[in-house]
């Protein structure tokens, strides 16, 4: 598995210094959470389970990287931040580093878990 995270990385590097760096502080943010969060790959991305169940994931698009939760349609939204509009899953686009604090994108890994 780190095989496919590392050439994704490395895509996103070649792609984007920006996008790599933002991609890069979304997936520490995940590791240094401690919550139990097991690493992977899936649907093009990065990928956080716990216990086997998918939690959340990191993937890049053409023109931002998207934090999307399994079950952000039950999370505290105080930021108004959360998008989408199906019956579990959320997202939260991220443009630039500074997306990251602003969106206060740890509040919404901690409540992944």
């Amino acid at each position: 598995m780190e095989g496919k995270i590392q050439t994704f990385l490395e895509d996103a590097k070649i792609i984007s210094a920006e996008r790599f760096e933002i991609i890069c502080a979304i997936r520490d943010a995940f590791l240094q959470a401690n919550l139990g969060f097991a690493e992977g790959f899936k649907y093009g991305g990065i990928t956080f389970n716990v216990s086997g169940e998918l939690i959340a994931g990191i993937f890049s698009y053409k023109k931002h990287v998207s934090i999307e939760f399994s079950h952000g349609a039950d999370f505290s939204d105080p930021h108004d931040v959360l998008e989408g509009s199906g019956m579990h899953r959320r997202h939260i686009k991220i443009n630039s580093l500074s997306d990251i604090e602003t969106k206060s994108v740890i509040s919404y890994i901690q409540q992944s878990a």
